[in-house]
């Protein structure tokens, strides 16, 4: 799903376009009986969500992210979101 703000077009086999916001897109899926997992560096689709049944948020990560966003990843602590490196 690309942020409602960007301009450039992702060429990706699968992509959703909506203009619900994603949120309530993803809650309407969970609704109808899917399991969705959100991978995002950060974003707040992921704090928002990561405690609804049946959604599994990830927060992409490296170390360069880390030290410049340092404030964002505590909050992903905070929230409890699962983390995965990326390089």
């Amino acid at each position: 799903m690309p942020h409602p703000a960007e301009a450039k077009k992702i060429n990706f086999e699968k992509v959703v376009f909506t203009d619900e916001l994603s949120e309530d897109f993803i809650i309407n899926l969970v609704k109808d009986g899917y399991e969705v997992h959100i991978y995002s560096i950060f974003s707040t689709v992921i704090f928002n969500l990561c405690n609804i049944d049946n959604v599994f948020c990830y927060s992409l990560y490296s170390d360069e992210l880390i030290s410049k966003y340092a404030d964002v990843y505590n909050l992903v602590d905070d929230f409890s979101i699962n983390k995965l490196k990326i390089d």
